[in-house]
């Protein structure tokens, strides 16, 4: 009985997983909402890696988790971190499932 209930909270939790837990796809970042940039809009990755870029933040908020996609940008205005010529911002990344 108690390896029955066992396997069947861990289907019931596998299938909750995060769309944050799979890895970004290429040329794309998973990271939370800093305020590290003194110019542009800057993430924190699990790595404690920070990326910077520009995007209109309307509906986003500090300490968010997001997905940034771009290449590393070849001129930029920003200070802090490596810059990202951005073209995708989301809650979730390309390819993914929705976050619920």
């Amino acid at each position: 009985m108690r390896l029955g209930v066992a396997i069947l909270l861990g289907l019931a939790l596998g299938a909750c997983q995060s769309p944050f837990s799979k890895p970004a796809p290429e040329d794309c970042q998973i990271g939370v909402l800093t305020d590290q940039g003194q110019i542009c809009q800057t993430i924190r990755t699990g790595k404690g890696d920070i990326y910077s870029f520009f995007a209109d933040m309307n509906g986003y908020t500090l300490g968010e988790k997001v997905c940034i996609c771009g290449k590393p940008a070849t001129m930029t205005r920003c200070l802090v971190g490596v810059p990202i010529d951005l073209v995708h911002l989301d809650r979730d990344c390309p390819g993914l499932p929705p976050a619920f």
